[in-house]
């Protein structure tokens, strides 16, 4: 409850579909099954974020901001995670670059976010009481 997700749209005319519950998973998902759940009720607000350039997943939660790199390797989906979270800090705090990895090396954290599937998953987390 309270999270913004914010997805890059890559194709004209893109739809959007919501599914797979889980009513708990680690993080990593190690295999296709976690504690699935059906979705009883979900309420979303779906709308065109004008002026923003995503190449990659981000959310805004209570507990933080997030960032997402998915890739063919663990290295590369870490690299677009890292990289989509220096911008992120560097637009939501009006410094450089190289501010932002200065401040993202003392309260990011990098975390597995999946194995499963072909294209490895992980997401940078900077918690909110941290900036």
């Amino acid at each position: 409850a309270g999270s913004t997700l914010l997805l890059p749209v890559l194709a004209d005319r893109a739809l959007f579909s919501l599914g797979d519950g889980h009513a708990a998973q680690g993080d990593g998902e190690l295999s296709g099954t976690a504690i699935e759940c059906p979705i009883e009720e979900v309420q979303l607000r779906i709308e065109r974020a004008p002026g923003i350039t995503l190449t990659t997943p981000r959310a805004h939660t209570p507990a933080g901001d997030l960032t997402l790199g998915f890739a063919e390797t663990l290295d590369r989906a870490t690299e677009i995670a890292a990289a989509a979270m220096l911008d992120l800090l560097a637009e939501s705090l009006a410094i450089s670059r190289a501010q932002a990895a200065a401040v993202a090396s003392s309260r990011v954290s990098l975390r597995i976010t999946q194995c499963v599937n072909p294209h490895r998953g992980v997401h940078a987390i900077c918690p909110k009481a941290a900036r």
